[in-house]
């Protein structure tokens, strides 16, 4: 945690602080026992019949297969494993992630052979995850699944339909450790994208955007091009299409996030499409991961995502829990009740527009006033 501490102090954001630091207490926790070499556990469908030596890649693995001892069962859930030892350059982040190349090169390269695909994977403890949070089903949260069902159930079918498959897709990156131990972040990205488009489509449906008139859209592109004085390139043609001829996807955002969260929602509609530098858009992360713009196994891009998905996760959550009426989790980072002069110290509204029993977050309700004395 001093670590932790430390990196904040640097200006990293809390989950790169953890991240960073965690691996750095693994590391120099490094067992006796492998040396000079990251030792990780190959499992999956696989079977290993020649000794495997890549001295080019610094590569060793046995033949012999590790069971599990009676009683316990390896981390990653398989009946059996190989260990594969990988030398490394030296005992620190630079030096574990060299070997994480090479040893994803070897796998890749392995993949190459089969056809069809076999699953091959490996585990290792210096980036394994913690546990998950139980599900808990009491009378009370099944009072809130009785609410959520009674919800969705007025809307349309289409609007049902959307909104089911949204929640399908937020379900499916949400295995059990003992069923996936080394959960894939980018596939969580994805998934939450996908959710958040489902639902930006029911919310259009549910209060339809206004569409600009023929006229409306000539006056835009007329006034646009009298502010440039000068021959149109391709970029303001491209500009000028996508903003006023056929904004798309964007704009559906923007409307959809609005009509969930008000003022907030330009807020959240910057975060996707135009936050500065254009790596950090939540837009942008989705497609560099959909278009193969970047790999997992590269810890700098991973961090990028999971800064990115901590933001996505929660407007997608407030979506969803607006559309079935659950409660909603504040947000530190936009103009809400954390940001609210009429916050008061012991987490409450000074208004009493806050239950004391919830977290009911009011947006930027019409009592809001901005605490001075937070940074912007």
């Amino acid at each position: 945690m001093a670590t932790v501490k430390s990196l904040l102090e640097e200006g990293k954001s809390l989950i790169e602080a953890y991240e960073l630091a965690n691996l750095d207490m693994k590391i120099n926790q490094w067992p006796k026992n492998w040396g000079e070499d990251l030792v990780v556990s190959l499992y999956g469908f696989i079977e290993i019949q020649v000794k495997v030596e890549l001295p080019e890649l610094g590569i060793t693995i046995e033949l012999e297969k590790e069971f599990t001892k009676k009683g316990k069962g390896f981390a990653f859930g398989a009946p059996y494993a190989y260990n594969a030892k990988v030398k490394v350059p030296s005992k620190d982040k630079n030096g574990v992630l060299d070997a994480i190349n090479r040893l994803e090169k070897f796998l890749s390269a392995w993949r190459m052979t089969e056809w069809p695909s076999r699953a091959i994977s490996y585990w290792c403890y210096l980036f394994s995850r913690g546990g998950g949070a139980q599900a808990c089903l009491d009378s009370e949260k099944l009072g809130d699944t009785k609410r959520a069902l009674l919800a969705v159930s007025k809307y349309t079918e289409h609007q049902q339909r959307l909104i089911w498959q949204a929640a399908w897709w937020m379900r499916q990156y949400e295995e059990p450790l003992f069923n996936n131990p080394n959960p894939s972040v980018f596939r969580e990205y994805l998934a939450y994208w996908n959710a958040f488009e489902c639902l930006i489509e029911a919310i259009c449906d549910i209060s339809k955007p206004k569409k600009l008139t023929k006229p409306q859209k000539n006056t835009l592109i007329s006034c646009y091009l009298a502010k440039i004085n000068r021959a149109p390139t391709y970029e303001d043609i491209d500009k000028l299409y996508n903003q006023v001829v056929n904004p798309g996807l964007p704009q559906k955002v923007k409307h959809a996030l609005i009509v969930c969260f008000r003022v907030v929602g330009n807020q959240y509609y910057e975060e996707c499409f135009k936050k500065q530098p254009k790596e950090s858009r939540l837009y942008q992360i989705r497609n560099d991961i959909a278009h193969g713009n970047i790999v997992e196994y590269e810890f700098d891009k991973r961090l990028r995502v999971e800064n990115a998905l901590s933001r996505l996760h929660i407007i997608v959550n407030n979506m969803l829990s607006i559309l079935s009426h659950q409660r909603l989790m504040l947000d530190s980072h936009v103009d809400s009740c954390y940001s609210c002069a009429n916050y008061c110290a012991e987490r409450m509204c000074s208004l009493n527009l806050l239950s004391p029993n919830e977290r009911y977050w009011r947006f930027t309700c019409e009592k809001y006033e901005r605490n001075k004395s937070m940074p912007e």
